[in-house]
């Protein structure tokens, strides 16, 4: 009896990790775009600038956020950092300004750039956006 039962037990668990793994998935897809909305984003003449990082920002029909990270700025684990570091601001700022839907594009010039730097920048996005 205890071999039949072990398989569905075994069954049931692998569901559960998959399902975790599928929400932690969605968590991270959930400001992704795909290229048409990079297009539309990166034509437009809306940007915000410091000395390392840039923004270039569009209204779109849902919040989204892509980054423009070539390989020379460093390894693949500092532009990995510098990705989730601007997430957590950006979804900081989507929660701060309920306002229009905004597409964000993230092109800096170097990728040791801390998180308060990073959240200056969106927050005189939401300046701008509020002057607007």
């Amino acid at each position: 009896a205890l071999d039949q039962e072990w398989p569905q037990r075994r069954g049931a668990h692998c569901w559960q990790e998959e399902d975790v793994r599928a929400e932690s998935i969605v968590c991270l897809m959930k400001y992704s775009i795909n290229r048409s909305v990079f297009n539309h984003i990166i034509s437009s003449p809306n940007y915000i600038r410091n000395k390392d990082l840039t923004l270039i920002y569009s209204l779109c029909n849902k919040s989204c956020l892509g980054f423009i990270l070539p390989r020379r700025l460093g390894c693949a684990s500092d532009r990995n950092l510098l990705r989730r570091q601007c997430r957590g601001a950006f979804s900081v700022f989507c929660k701060n300004n309920p306002m229009a839907p905004l597409g964000v594009i993230v092109r800096p010039q170097k990728v040791n750039i801390n998180y308060n730097q990073i959240s200056n920048v969106f927050t005189k996005l939401s300046s701008r956006l509020v002057e607007n």
